[in-house]
């Protein structure tokens, strides 16, 4: 965990560009969903609907960011492919991927404000509910979501 926080104070002043035009700071936003995205992995087109519909039910309680280890035009092109109605993280450097701890397709990682509380190696209802109680989010259902561990390909 030490290394996730410290990379937190390497993160640009700025925050991190958004394909949505918009910047996230991690700083200041209350919570944060992080999911990383393999561009060319197969789990991340199978389980994209599920992500959709978990921000659907997540909406106005926490933030859902996708990120993909791409420049803006490839984070582009990823959100023309793949459909996701949530902002993707343009992460050509991978500092947000280290960030959140992302090793595969399907990782992902619940940020409160600016600092990784819980990492997951892949999705699953159980590892999305325990997230989303560090996250305070309370209506929800996860019955779309895989029951055993769905996890990816490598994104590094």
């Amino acid at each position: 965990m030490t290394s996730l926080i410290a990379l937190t104070l390497l993160a640009p002043a700025k925050g991190f560009p958004l394909t949505n035009g918009k910047t996230l700071v991690l700083s200041k936003e209350r919570a944060v969903l992080a999911f990383a995205f393999g561009v060319e992995c197969p789990h991340t087109r199978t389980q994209m609907p599920n992500v959709n519909k978990l921000m659907m039910e997540l909406q106005g309680q926490v933030t859902v960011v996708g990120v993909v280890e791409k420049d803006m035009k490839g984070a582009k092109a990823f959100v023309k492919a793949m459909k996701p109605n949530f902002p993707v993280v343009a992460d050509k450097d991978g500092m947000f991927a280290d960030l959140i701890g992302a090793q595969h397709s399907l990782d992902f990682a619940a940020v409160v404000k600016g600092e990784p509380k819980f990492k997951s190696d892949g999705l699953s209802q159980d590892r999305i509910r325990e997230a989303l109680k560090l996250l305070k989010a309370e209506d929800y259902t996860l019955t779309f979501l895989p029951k055993s561990l769905a996890s990816g390909c490598s994104i590094h």
